[in-house]
Order: C-alpha cells, then sequence, then structure tokens
C-alpha cells in the first residue's frame, strides 16, 4: 500500500487569521480544537493541522509548501488575493500567504 500524506502541521504565530484561511479560501472543515491562547491548536478534516507559537518556525521551521488540490483555481486564487496573498508571477497556480507560506494548487487525483 503507498503512503499518503495523513496531515500538514504548520506553527503559526497569526493563528486567527490561518483558521480562517482555510475555512474561507479552501472551504476546510474544523474537525478537534483544543488549547486556549497562546497555544492554541486546530485540525481540520481535510488535513491541516494548526499550532499556535510565538514565532514562525518555533519547532524547527522544517517546511517548504502545501499542496492542496481543488478544482476551482480562479475561485480559491480569488479569495487568497481578497486576504493578502501574492500570487506567484512565473507561477500562477502558486501564492504566498502573508506570513510567507508558499502553496501550491494541484488538480484532485482521478
Amino acid at each position: 500500500m503507498p503512503g499518503t500524506i495523513h496531515h500538514v502541521a504548520l506553527d503559526v504565530p497569526n493563528f486567527d487569521w490561518y483558521c480562517r484561511f482555510f475555512q474561507e479560501v479552501f472551504e476546510m472543515t474544523p474537525e478537534r480544537k483544543k488549547g486556549e491562547a497562546p497555544r492554541r491548536q486546530i485540525w481540520f478534516a481535510e488535513g491541516i493541522q494548526l499550532n499556535e507559537v510565538a514565532t514562525q518556525g518555533e519547532h524547527g521551521g522544517m517546511y517548504s509548501h502545501l499542496g492542496i488540490a481543488s478544482d476551482d483555481w480562479d475561485t480559491v486564487i480569488a479569495r487568497a488575493r481578497a486576504m493578502g496573498c501574492r500570487q506567484y508571477e512565473e507561477k500562477k497556480h502558486w501564492f504566498d500567504t502573508p506570513d510567507g507560506y508558499a502553496i501550491e494548487l494541484k488538480k484532485p487525483r482521478e
């Protein structure tokens, strides 16, 4: 059986913004929440976990980018730009969040 990604955990200092970002841009569903500020955590059913931290990279900062599948790239990019994300000029299916996380849009697997 091939391995598959179960979830990706991100350390984020702007916890509320990222909760809103994944819900509004990608329509992800919060599945579980734990803790209180400044150490909150949230898990989305679609495989993203957010950990509230004081500074980005608190747990080592090992991160390249997220590949997130969507059928409607135009809508996702428009929502992301409305939230302050920067779309790459050379790769139109990539964008950065204001904190610098890179996201690559992929087509869903068939």
